[in-house]
């Protein structure tokens, strides 16, 4: 992966209250060198996931701006909202977006795009149990 190809930001991580470098995507999020994805203008991190390496690291982070970037202006306002949780019911497969979320957090093991597959297929079952309880 050629990060030429990305603007490369400086910003004040207050988890670590330090300044940290990080490769930007979108206008609220940035990949640090530890493969974790930040919210740089709040400077925490955007969930508890590790990623095995950068490039999977910023896929993912296009992924999440591509789907929630609209949604992510809120924190302009209030930083302490939970854009995933907010959003579940409103964004494009927000309750399994939500839910992939979850098992990536609770998985402890640093994540690969390959492996997504199986954490989606929990997600979308796990997304039915929401569906079936409206439903029902």
């Amino acid at each position: 992966m050629n990060l030429k190809n990305y603007e490369i930001i400086e910003f004040r991580d207050k988890e670590l209250n330090r300044k940290r470098r990080g490769v930007k995507i979108g206008k609220y999020l940035a990949v640090v060198p530890e493969y974790k994805i930040y919210r740089f203008k709040d400077g925490i991190s955007l969930f508890d996931v590790t990623f095995k390496n950068m490039e999977d690291a910023i896929k993912f982070a296009k992924w999440i701006d591509e789907i929630y970037g609209k949604y992510f202006e809120i924190w302009d306002d209030d930083p302490r909202m939970n854009i995933f949780s907010l959003t579940k019911w409103t964004a494009p497969n927000g309750i399994v977006t939500y839910e992939l979320i979850n098992l990536l957090e609770t998985s402890y093991e640093k994540i690969e795009i390959k492996e997504l597959d199986g954490f989606l297929e929990k997600a979308k079952k796990n997304a039915l149990v929401w569906t079936s309880q409206l439903s029902g």
